[in-house]
């Protein structure tokens, strides 16, 4: 996995350079290089993610630990999926208690609540709620993502917890 970032970055750094450079590009040239910007920035999320699963086994994970505000990053990674939810018609409901700190990675934390909230929009069906809620209950900052999609079958839940299971839910 290591071995495949210095190529992405390579790739994602000419395609910075042809958006700089290439003014007068007609419509499908454009979409092309976005698709492959698309594309190579989704290569590189999953590059990363099998760098986190070598980390969590080999347990050499580079935490950065500190004073996080939770209610501000997980407001502000909220608002970035209301337009998934909207494509969706979704309808997204925060309840974010202010002012809420831990001592936490700031990116793992991040990319925990981005995983809850885009499986919970990506797994639910038309015009239902999400529900993404930060409250303090007795001394403990609880976060919680819920959603009206179907649930999870008894089989999949033996699942969850599993290196690269796939489970039965479709989105």
């Amino acid at each position: 996995a290591h071995d495949l970032k210095s190529p992405l970055n390579q790739i994602n750094g000419l395609i910075s350079l042809i958006k700089i450079t290439a003014k007068d590009l007609d419509q499908d040239s454009s979409n092309y290089i976005e698709t492959i910007e698309k594309s190579a920035t989704r290569l590189n999320l999953l590059v990363d993610k099998i760098l986190d699963v070598e980390a969590i086994e080999s347990k050499t994970l580079n935490f950065n630990i500190e004073k996080v505000n939770l209610s501000d990053l997980l407001d502000n990674c909220a608002e970035r999926f209301v337009i998934n939810a909207e494509k969706k018609e979704i309808t997204l409901i925060k309840d974010i208690e202010k002012g809420l700190v831990a001592n936490v990675d700031a990116d793992y934390t991040n990319q925990v609540y981005e995983n809850l909230i885009s499986n919970a929009i990506k797994f639910s069906p038309r015009y239902v709620n999400v529900y993404v809620n930060l409250k303090e209950v007795d001394g403990k900052i609880i976060c919680e993502v819920k959603d009206e999609g179907p649930g999870m079958t008894e089989d999949d839940m033996s699942k969850l917890f599993g290196k690269y299971q796939k489970l039965s839910a479709k989105p």
